[in-house]
């Protein structure tokens, strides 16, 4: 039913719920003697039904608290068909349904989908109903979903408005869809808002740091152990190599052959489904490079030798979604002679150590369903921070004449889905 990391399991016993009752906003309910009464019975089991657990190690029975929440519930919907535009009303019998789920009861997960649904309809600019909605997706097996929705919901919510227990639930649902960097920097969001830390944000930040690893800068990584794939919508892969601070979204189609890192420095290369050329069936590849710069070093040193080679080239236009950025073309004489001769781009640019490495590589990642109706646990595997300092980055095409345009979509399309820290 629930998705819970292994370590975060016990912690979560009795701890509140963040998305929970404390942003509810009393006055705007109905002035229901039922539904006030429902309040403060629900504050109180709040601590027990706030997150889904298998084990339970409370003093009042299961059952007691299940009738409870099975009762309020009832008279919030209840209420919330006789006051249909009280957004208010739509988001507490949201929360009323989605603890009621945490403890197994049936019809509970839909009923909350559809009050979270309906609040974020009666008040598109309030942040509180896809909050509570993403939540209720991470914790019951829609892990990737409610994740999704968190991340769509920051990127276009002022961060100021956002509160501490907010930032809590981000640090939470990013910890379990494996994202450790993005939790660790939601953590940091909570400490800016000058809230004092839980001990579940201590937990939280403690497992992010352990999941962790710094690489070794004189180290050889094989490619097993320094990419990792992760499937995304629309048929996508993402490859992600977060020593480098760099990734790649694919087409499933599409042949990809990662190197090592070595030298602090690695290649992979992207290669999309032939294209019909003058003789036959023609193949382009996309090679994707990056590169610590040295101390010392600057970002022309690494564009003269990304041009290196035969042909001379031309700087282009080119939309590039990193700063600094440069592009050129290159058509050197004497290459796939049969097939109208060669076509080469090469895009150049170069990233700054970021403050949060690995948040803008990262996606959410949760473990495989088990089957329905079971409990899922998982424990955080270990990953690379990224190499410090500034690195640079090329993606180089190379093509023939004669598949140039088709071919030029596809490395259109893959620096546009490329990710750099």
């Amino acid at each position: 039913m629930s998705l819970f990391p292994a370590l975060l399991v016990a912690a979560l016993q009795g701890a509140p719920a963040w998305a929970g009752l404390a942003e509810i906003k009393e006055s705007k309910l109905p002035g229901d003697s039922e539904l006030r009464r429902c309040l403060q019975a629900v504050r109180e089991v709040e601590p027990m039904a706030g997150h889904w657990s298998g084990e339970w190690k409370f003093h009042t029975p299961r059952e007691q608290v299940v009738r409870t929440l099975r009762d309020c519930e009832s008279a919030a919907h209840k209420a919330g068909k006789a006051e249909p535009s009280n957004e208010e009303l739509q988001l507490l019998a949201g929360l009323f349904s989605r603890y009621a789920y945490n403890l197994d009861a049936e019809g509970s997960w839909k009923r909350a989908v559809r009050a979270f649904d309906e609040a974020a309809r009666l008040s598109p600019s309030d942040p509180r109903p896809p909050w509570f909605k993403a939540v209720h997706l991470v914790e019951s097996n829609h892990g990737a979903d409610g994740m999704r929705r968190l991340i769509a919901l920051v990127e276009k919510t002022p961060q100021q408005s956002l509160p501490a227990s907010f930032w809590e639930d981000y640090a939470y649902c990013a910890s379990v869809t494996g994202m450790p960097s993005s939790a660790l920097m939601a953590l940091k969001r909570v400490a800016d808002t000058g809230a004092n830390p839980s001990r579940m944000d201590v937990l939280l930040s403690e497992t992010a740091q352990k999941s962790l690893q710094a690489p070794d800068p004189k180290a050889e990584y094989a490619p097993s152990d320094c990419w990792m794939g992760l499937r995304l919508e629309k048929g996508r892969v993402r490859f992600l190599n977060r020593i480098m601070g760099v990734s790649a979204d694919v087409p499933d189609p599409w042949r990809v052959n990662p190197g090592p890192v070595k030298d602090q420095s690695v290649a992979v290369t992207l290669e999309p489904p032939g294209y019909k050329g003058m003789r036959g069936t023609v193949t382009a590849s996309i090679m994707l490079m990056a590169k610590v710069r040295k101390p010392g070093g600057a970002f022309k040193d690494f564009v003269k030798t990304a041009l290196a080679g035969p042909g001379s080239a031309r700087e282009i236009s080119m939309q590039c979604p990193f700063s600094p950025c440069e592009a050129y073309e290159k058509t050197p004489k004497g290459v796939y002679a049969e097939e109208g001769g060669a076509h080469v781009l090469v895009a150049v640019f170069s990233r700054s150590e970021p403050d949060f490495p690995g948040t803008a590589l990262e996606a959410p990642n949760p473990p495989s369903p088990t089957g329905a109706g079971q409990a899922q646990y998982f424990r955080g595997q270990t990953r690379f921070t990224r190499f410090k300092g500034a690195i640079d980055y090329m993606l180089l095409l190379d093509s023939s004449q004669s598949i140039y345009p088709e071919a030029r979509k596809d490395f259109d399309f893959a620096l546009k889905h490329l990710r750099a820290d």
